[in-house]
């Protein structure tokens, strides 16, 4: 059979494709006049006619309707059966939802809200639904209850069509001013909402990648949880009743042991805990700051840690017993990151005053100030690379300095666009570099060229961090009523 349409007529006509021979005409009667056929059913049993007010199913052997899915008031845009013929995806556009049916009954199973959906499609496996929008945009479900993957973001304007790969694999897209992209989505996507919270902060991965831990500002236990990134389900909840952020909402420091067996968490009361990663028990609870703790980091055996205070003291303490073992005051106010070289002998420090200093760990010596002339703006983040031999530092505006660790020569830096960067993090070869800060973007770069490799558009205040091996970013962020940590493709 050959199915026709007028589409402004309102008709569809069905032929013997042998003869050329009319079979039967369908008039669907929808609230407008047009009537696009929206395709066959797998088996070739049902016709799928769409228009403005919902979906409607004809048996092609009788030409007599078969399911009525109505959505009233609002253009049906597209119709996809799932691969294994028992459910229907529609997209609806003026009711902004994209609705699952069961394709027996008709009855709708569930469905997901969006502005504007254009496109849509079954992964062959039928364990994702993909759904494009007005704006560029491309939402995954889960293909049993409509729960958000993750969301895509293309430089396309109104997309026409979304097509998964027949390996599942890659995501084709198109729009209306010839533009294609293709999306590889074949890594792990994991979103997960918090929805206790206005949003959450500190992401951090686990050594060996399989979980994450992240903080939620969410009072009065101001939960920390771990999620397993392959299960996607949650693990650990670790409740202490103190805020990670301290004044102006500046964040603490949520940090994995070496080992992956246990939890670093600084607070606001001026204290540093210790946890069980696996039991969610606490171990050791550090109060030797006199003021608040704003970062730590472990040493690379797991056995010291260095926490820095809002005083300008960074302190390395017995991660065992919590015993204090030495305090460097080199610095003039408010430490902002602490960190380990790989080989655990050097710490970097840095500060809001623009300072960052090299000492040696075991006696506390001064062994490089990278700034001797001073810096005016903020030292937000840093990064050792895998090697020690080189230091990347993210001031506040969003310039990347890079330095030789050994002789304090600095030896290239570029500059990144934004208002305020908070983050940047290293892929294991330290090739590339993502940041993040106050744009809703996350970006990533070729440190030996500085040129911007790729994007990640998603909204609020953003913190990314690769993962152990390379192969994902996680980004947190605060877009929208909850918080959200979000698992792409590197």
């Amino acid at each position: 059979m050959i199915a026709t349409s007028t589409v402004y007529e309102g008709e569809v006509i069905i032929w013997q494709a042998d003869t050329g021979e009319a079979m039967y005409t369908i008039s669907p009667g929808f609230e407008g006049e047009r009537a696009v056929i929206a395709g066959w059913s797998p088996d070739g049993d049902q016709i799928a006619i769409r228009g403005l007010g919902g979906v409607k199913m004809y048996d092609t052997a009788t030409g007599m309707e078969s399911l009525n899915l109505a959505v009233p008031q609002s253009w049906t845009a597209r119709v996809k059966w799932s691969p294994d013929d028992t459910h229907i995806l529609t997209t609806h556009q003026e009711d902004g939802t994209a609705r699952v049916w069961d394709a027996d009954t008709g009855r709708e199973l569930f469905r997901m809200n969006l502005t504007w959906p254009t496109a849509a499609d079954w992964s062959p496996a039928g364990d994702l639904l993909a759904v494009g929008g007005s704006e560029g945009w491309v939402s995954l479900y889960e293909g049993t209850d409509g729960r958000e993957v993750t969301k895509l973001f293309s430089t396309l304007s109104v997309l026409f069509r979304v097509e998964f790969s027949p390996d599942g694999e890659w995501l084709l897209t198109y729009d209306l001013d010839n533009g294609v992209e293709v999306f590889d989505i074949s890594e792990t996507l994991l979103s997960i909402p918090v929805d206790t919270c206005s949003f959450t902060i500190l992401d951090s991965w686990s050594p060996d990648g399989e979980r994450i831990a992240f903080g939620t500002e969410c009072p009065p236990e101001y939960p920390v949880k771990i999620w397993d990134t392959t299960s996607d389900e949650e693990l650990v909840t670790l409740s202490s009743h103190v805020a990670l952020s301290g004044e102006g909402d500046q964040p603490g420091a949520i940090v994995w042991s070496p080992s992956g067996d246990r939890i670093l968490i600084t607070y606001e009361d001026q204290t540093a805990k210790i946890w069980d990663a696996i039991s969610g028990e606490q171990l050791l609870t550090f109060t030797g700051h006199a003021s608040w703790v704003r970062v730590a980091s472990w040493s690379p055996d797991g056995g010291r840690i260095a926490s820095g205070e809002q005083n300008g003291k960074v302190i390395i303490w017995d991660s065992n017993n919590g015993n204090q073992i030495m305090t460097f005051s080199g610095s003039v106010i408010d430490i902002t990151c602490t960190k380990w070289s790989p080989d655990g002998e050097r710490i970097l420090s840095t500060s809001h005053a623009g300072e960052a200093i090299i000492w040696e760990a075991e006696t506390g010596e001064v062994l490089l100030d990278l700034y001797p002339e001073g810096y005016e703006t903020t030292i937000k983040d840093v990064a050792w690379a895998i090697d020690g031999s080189r230091v990347f530092l993210l001031s506040m505006d969003g310039v990347v300095h890079i330095f030789d660790s050994d002789t304090g020569e600095k030896i290239s830096h570029f500059t990144t666009p934004g208002a305020i960067h908070l983050n940047i993090s290293l892929s294991p070869t330290s090739e590339r570099a993502i940041i993040g800060g106050q744009e809703g973007v996350a970006t990533v770069w070729d440190t030996e060229t500085g040129a911007e490799v790729l994007s990640y558009e998603v909204g609020g205040i953003v913190y990314a961090r690769y993962s152990p091996d390379g192969n994902r970013i996680m980004i947190t962020n605060t877009e929208g009523d909850t918080g959200m940590v979000q698992i792409f493709p590197a």
